[in-house]
């Protein structure tokens, strides 16, 4: 009497009569050595169906494979009560949004927009969104910190929202960025409506930039002691450092003198009232617990 096999059933039952192959040799015969045995399959043309492939080499037969590993569709296969690959830990990836950039890119545009709509296509509804100290509306205390009033004036502050800005999404995400840079723009709108003439008018998001300047820093001396923190904490660190003391140094001349503002115009007490937003605002976080330690 004949029996006719086929040869995926001669493969199936005969594995464990074949003598068993070091991985060396698997290798050589473009096989894989899985815990089973070793599988006849083919590196090349493999389906990518079924699970991962670190672990099962019998991706083509979904069924054998969850009979054999106990794979249930998850990221990492579970092991099957008999046997089979134990699962091994996958290393947690830094969430996307810390990474992406995305929220500190919208900042950058939504400035530059604004800037265009003001100095290029001279929209007068963008003057609305300056602060103004002698009939302030609520919402200018925090757009003023996107409006320039020249191309300068944005380059500069462009360039320090970048730096820094990067390095607070970084450490503390596309929320950390965000809420920094409103935050710190608040207090500074605070203390210049507080403390210069009232016929004056805010623009300009160095305030918000100062407070990323004292909140990059704080978030690197908070995320752990390492050589490598220390050594990120000190580049910008001794630049901050150097920035605010400038900053103390031009505002009380400017006082000694009786005035709030120099002829240049700028607000130093805006840029060091920022930073001091940032610090309260990193103090407050670390009373909450979500800063780590």
């Amino acid at each position: 009497m004949t029996v006719a096999l086929s040869s995926s059933t001669i493969r199936l039952h005969c594995r464990s009569a074949r003598p068993a192959l070091t991985p060396r040799l698997a290798r050589r015969a473009g096989t894989r050595v899985s815990a089973l045995g070793t599988s006849v399959l083919p590196r090349s043309g493999l389906p990518k169906s079924c699970c991962h492939p670190r672990w099962c080499s019998l991706r083509s037969n979904p069924q054998l494979c969850r009979a054999e590993y106990g794979y249930d569709g998850s990221r990492q296969p579970v092991p099957a009560s008999g046997g089979g690959v134990p699962s091994k830990p996958i290393r947690q990836k830094r969430p996307a949004s810390r990474q992406s950039g995305n929220a500190l890119f919208g900042l950058i545009v939504i400035n530059l927009a604004i800037f265009f709509a003001d100095h290029i296509m001279h929209q007068g509804w963008v003057q609305m969104l300056y602060l103004n100290h002698s009939a302030p509306r609520l919402w200018q205390f925090i757009t003023c910190a996107f409006c320039h009033g020249s191309w300068q004036h944005l380059s500069s502050n462009l360039f320090g929202l970048y730096v820094f800005g990067r390095e607070v999404e970084l450490d503390g995400g596309a929320l950390g960025v965000v809420s920094t840079y409103l935050f710190t723009a608040l207090g500074a709108s605070v203390a210049s409506w507080l403390m210069l003439p009232h016929n004056s008018l805010s623009l300009g998001a160095s305030g918000a930039v100062f407070g990323l300047y004292a909140v990059s820093v704080l978030l690197k001396l908070s995320s752990g002691f390492s050589f490598r923190k220390i050594i990120e904490a000190t580049i910008l660190g001794q630049f901050v450092v150097s920035s605010l003391q400038q900053e103390f140094i031009k505002q009380r001349g400017i006082m000694g003198q009786g005035a709030m503002i120099g002829a240049s115009g700028v607000s130093h007490v805006a840029h060091l009232a920022g930073a001091g937003a940032g610090v309260l605002l990193i103090v407050m976080l670390w009373r909450l617990g979500d800063v780590e330690e």
